[in-house]
């Protein structure tokens, strides 16, 4: 699992209902290294706003490097 962070989760409110979000469930998951979370703002991608490109480009690349080490991991 990744850790990526949408705009709406820094702001502690949802999207769809500018409610505050709901907090952590008890069940936290390790990861293996530190990685820090990379913002990832999905309605910002889709409508092409400022920074789109390199908020995609920064998930596709995280995304790529923990398949690949999941994959060298077998």
């Amino acid at each position: 699992m990744l850790p990526l962070v949408s705009s709406s989760q820094l702001n502690g409110i949802s999207s769809q209902t500018n409610t505050p979000l709901p907090s952590p469930s008890v069940a936290t998951i390790a990861f293996h290294q530190v990685v820090p979370p990379t913002l990832f703002d999905a309605p910002t991608v889709a409508k092409r706003e400022e920074h789109w490109e390199a908020m995609l480009e920064a998930a596709l690349f995280q995304w790529v490097e923990a398949v690949v080490n999941e994959k060298r991991a077998e």
